[in-house]
């Protein structure tokens, strides 16, 4: 599940984001171009079906750039497409605005 979401990210969006590397674990923390607005970001994507959390906290140095944290334990691969699918709308829409 873990590389179906990274390679879904790289996909998606390719070269908007950076995300934390992972080798283990059931998060992957997602960057977001400076301009964007996590909690805003987060909302619409919620509206969209994807569920997502703020980064924020989890960043030892604050304020901290925006991001936000994907979880893909109790996902299906399929699930995890699809969500990544509509996050990157919801980041694109973001950005073009």
């Amino acid at each position: 599940r873990r590389q179906t979401l990274t390679q879904a990210l790289d996909f998606y969006l390719p070269s908007l984001l950076n995300y934390s590397p992972v080798e283990a674990g059931l998060h992957v923390m997602l960057y977001l171009p400076p301009e964007l607005d996590e909690i805003r970001i987060i909302k619409t994507a919620l509206s969209e079906g994807v569920g997502v959390y703020p980064g924020g906290p989890y960043h030892l140095h604050q304020p901290s750039r925006p991001s936000i944290l994907l979880g893909f334990s109790g996902l299906s691969r399929s699930e995890i497409e699809e969500g990544v699918k509509r996050l990157a709308r919801v980041i694109n829409m973001a950005l073009e605005e």
